[in-house]
């Protein structure tokens, strides 16, 4: 679920209906992108822009999707390695494949430490996102 999208919608006091109507599209379509069914796009982000009057940034995830798919990656490679008969190098074989796979755990640490620190900063946008919405209902 965006948060973001729902909570916004909901303080504005506004059905899923009543959303979709005000975005020109299907309140099927609103539900895909309010429970992330639909991975959010900057146009769509622009769009709840014009309706909420909050920066279309606030409604962004910022790709979190893409690195996981690279940390599986990632992942599989390490097993591709693991299962691997390398023979006839010079050093053993064991001590290329350990190298690899030290690299490997060294770029998926990399990769999930980037993740986080999105997680972080994502739910630091959120709560500032919480924060003018809240105000601007108060202040009604």
């Amino acid at each position: 679920m965006n948060k973001i999208v729902f909570t916004a919608r909901i303080a504005k006091g506004l059905t899923e209906k009543q959303m979709a109507g005000k975005l020109n599209i299907t309140e099927d379509e609103y539900k895909e992108w309010e429970m992330a069914i639909k991975e959010m796009d900057y146009e769509f982000a622009l769009q709840l822009e014009d309706v909420h009057h909050v920066p279309a940034d606030f409604f962004l995830n910022h790709d979190l999707h893409g690195i996981k798919n690279c940390i599986a990656a990632l992942e599989k490679q390490k097993e591709i390695i693991a299962s691997s008969d390398i023979q006839n190098i010079s050093v053993p074989a064991h001590t290329h494949i350990s190298i690899a796979k030290m690299a490997l755990d060294a770029l998926i640490a990399r990769q999930e430490q980037i993740l986080l620190l999105k997680r972080i900063n994502e739910l630091e946008r959120e709560n500032h996102t919480l924060r003018e919405l809240y105000k601007r209902i108060r202040s009604k």
